[in-house]
């Protein structure tokens, strides 16, 4: 962009310099009045290709300006783009992260809840290895209703699974 610049500034001290030389070549044809027809038509041919050069340069410098526009406009669209797909990236990776830290939240509280069952799971097996705590069993289970019998035999059977 600083080289279009520079060549901007180029172009009109290009310019400057050709409008001071049609200056000088417009009080040179005046001065040159004496001077024979075939010299005069020369200078007009100069002034002609020094006016259609500087058209020409004005044109170069009005299209370069429309292409910098089109350009700049070009890079914001890309930059805005480029922003918003980096906002949604963000967003995805934040969600997961918080998915992630609710899947180990639920993994830790699993593996306490595992732990537990395994802790009772060694209380209920030596209790039933320890005769005498199973000969109380069935001495208060012997005291206890049919219904309480029947509750306790449930019981037992879940805590056996």
């Amino acid at each position: 962009m600083e080289d279009w610049g520079n060549q901007k500034e180029e172009e009109i001290k290009l310019l400057t310099q050709q409008n001071a030389d049609l200056q000088l070549h417009n009080l040179s044809l005046q001065e040159l009045g004496q001077q024979t027809d075939k010299e005069k038509a020369q200078f007009k041919k100069e002034e002609k290709k020094l006016r259609q050069t500087v058209l020409s340069l004005e044109s170069c410098a009005t299209l370069k300006d429309s292409e910098l526009i089109g350009s700049e406009a070009e890079w914001k669209i890309k930059l805005t783009a480029l922003e918003d797909r980096m906002r949604c990236e963000l967003a995805a990776k934040e969600e997961s992260f918080q998915r992630e830290q609710e899947l180990q939240r639920q993994s830790r509280e699993m593996e306490d809840w595992r732990n537990q069952k395994e802790e009772e799971i060694k209380l209920l097996t030596q209790q039933n290895a320890d005769p005498q705590v199973h000969n109380l069993s069935l001495q208060e289970l012997a005291q206890q209703t049919d219904k309480e019998k029947a509750q306790f035999k449930k019981e037992e059977k879940k805590a056996r699974k």
